[in-house]
This record gives structure tokens, sequence and C-alpha cells, in this order.
């Protein structure tokens, strides 16, 4: 793939983000171009610098208008998923009956409960006994 006069139509705030971005881009017929975040300048002891080397994704002069009405899109797709997930989710303990509130970044995952400290899960789990493993 050769973009020709390539312009820079997405900047993301990882490069999971701009891969997905350009996905998106290639799924509705236009070519596209990741530069990945990999430089290691920018970090220090607490972190990462805001703003150095982000990656970007680029585009054909030619495909910018239709590449931003897409990439419009998508990104409103992904805030309104964002906006559509609970902040916090109730964990009921087994042991001791309380409830506890925990983050929904948490969600599918044991955690301790406030109350006894034994565990809990959190959110939403398959049911392993359910699956069908010898099938596979």
């Amino acid at each position: 793939m050769q973009l020709d006069d390539p312009t820079v139509i997405y900047t993301g705030q990882s490069n999971s983000e701009a891969w997905a971005a350009m996905q998106h881009l290639d799924a509705n017929g236009i070519d596209a171009y990741v530069v990945e975040n990999n430089a290691a300048t920018g970090f220090y002891f607490f972190g990462g610098l805001a703003g150095i080397h982000q990656p970007q994704v680029y585009v054909s002069k030619k495909d910018a208008e239709q590449a931003n009405a897409l990439l419009k899109a998508f990104v409103d797709l992904m805030i309104h998923r964002q906006q559509d997930l609970p902040t916090q989710l109730e964990a009921v303990c087994e042991k001791c009956g309380k409830t506890t509130l925990f983050s929904s970044s948490l969600d599918g995952t044991v955690q301790d409960c406030s109350h006894c400290g034994a565990y809990v899960e959190v959110g939403e789990f398959e049911d392993f006994e359910a699956m069908d493993f010898e099938g596979e």
C-alpha cells in the first residue's frame, strides 16, 4: 500500500486506538497507515508526558474528507459505548450477604469483600459448567 500525498487524519491516545481507527478505515475501503508510539523518550519516573510521540493515522489527501466522516462516526460510537457502561458494580458476598461497590473496570474479576474479606465475584461471569470443552 502506498499513500499519495499522506496526511494525518487521526491522532490516537494509544497504539491500539490508532490501529482500531486504521482498521475501521480499511474495512470501509480507505487505505490508511499507522505510525506507532514506540519511543522511550517522553517517559520519566511517574509515567509518560502528554502530547509526546502520540500514534497517528495517515491517509491519502484525496481520501481525507471521507476518512474524516468515517472516523467521526467511529469516535461517536466509542463515546456512546463508554457512556452506556455503569460506573460501579454491586457485588453481594456469599459469606456475609453484604453488598460492596466496585469500579466497572473490575467487571469479571474476583475481589475481596470490604466487610468480611471473603472473595466476591464482581460483575458477569461465564457459566463454565455449561460450556462444552469436549466438543472443541
